[in-house]
């Protein structure tokens, strides 16, 4: 929550769509990044740039004068666990393909294309979205590629606040912030918090679980061995399988159950919760 000093009136964090986001970064580009230069929105590469040959569309395509590079910024709502992997194939195509589209790009001079392909530095990787959990964090920071992450929250006053993630210092306060005294169980109530950092932490295998819009399907069994790990690792209570199932179902978020859930590569039983 923001609150405004001149008017006394409380902003709460909203939802923005990806479209909103994309148009606002765009209409503020040189706020928001002064040291690059944009050239173009939703910029369409065709070719084999995704898997299974798909083409694709780089949301912003940009230019660092400085370091004479491209920039690829790939936006999300919310956080996705293929937002590294789009990432990085658009980056991948660009280095394979670097003559053909710096010959494209109207917006560099003869100048900048001459250093940009004489450099020929690889294209750096900005991906902005409202969270993003541990794995991808590790995953960034693992690859050879120049990644940047950034994290944002719009506010109801229409405010959109920028963090560039550097540390892990807020996933770590955000498993904090849901890990409660042994002696007591008082973390059931939030139990989607947990299910969510159980995910972050790579504790759940996706072939077990998957996530459309809202809804998150697990398999309950496995939900529970990965719950069990991540609590008796800490040296905490934790409940029963049957307790814990039991928590989950008395909960607000549950939705339902299915005996026939297709996840990836798998076919087994899941439980439904509603995540946001």
């Amino acid at each position: 929550m923001i609150f405004d000093i001149r008017t006394k009136e409380k902003n709460e964090e909203t939802e923005i769509s990806e479209k909103k986001l994309q148009s606002l970064i765009v209409e503020n580009f040189n706020l928001f990044f002064p040291e690059l230069k944009i050239i173009k929105s939703e910029y369409a590469i065709k070719g084999n740039v995704r898997l299974f040959g798909m083409s694709g569309r780089i949301d912003i395509l940009a230019y660092n004068p400085v370091e004479n590079n491209l920039v690829i910024f790939e936006l999300k709502k919310e956080h996705s666990r293929n937002i590294v992997i789009q990432a990085i194939d658009y980056s991948d195509f660009i280095e394979e393909n670097l003559e053909l589209i710096i010959s494209r790009i109207d917006e560099l001079s003869i100048e900048e294309k001459k250093i940009v392909l004489q450099l020929n530095k690889p294209p750096k990787i900005i991906l902005v979205a409202n969270s993003f959990y541990h794995p991808t964090i590790r995953r960034a920071k693992r690859l050879t590629n120049e990644i940047s992450l950034y994290q944002y929250i719009y506010y109801s006053n229409q405010l959109l606040q920028f963090e560039e993630i550097k540390d892990n210092s807020k996933i770590k306060e955000r498993i904090e912030s849901i890990s409660y005294s042994s002696e007591s169980l008082d973390h059931i109530p939030r139990i989607v918090e947990i299910i969510k950092t159980i995910i972050g932490l790579d504790l759940l295998n996706e072939r077990y679980y998957k996530i459309e819009g809202r809804k998150l399907t697990v398999n309950q069994s496995h939900l529970f061995k990965s719950y069990e790990k991540y609590y008796s690792g800490k040296g905490m209570d934790f409940l029963s399988k049957m307790d814990f199932v039991k928590s989950i179902k008395e909960s607000n978020r549950y939705i339902g159950s299915s005996k026939g859930v297709r996840y990836k590569n798998n076919n087994t039983s899941g439980i439904i919760i509603n995540g946001s």
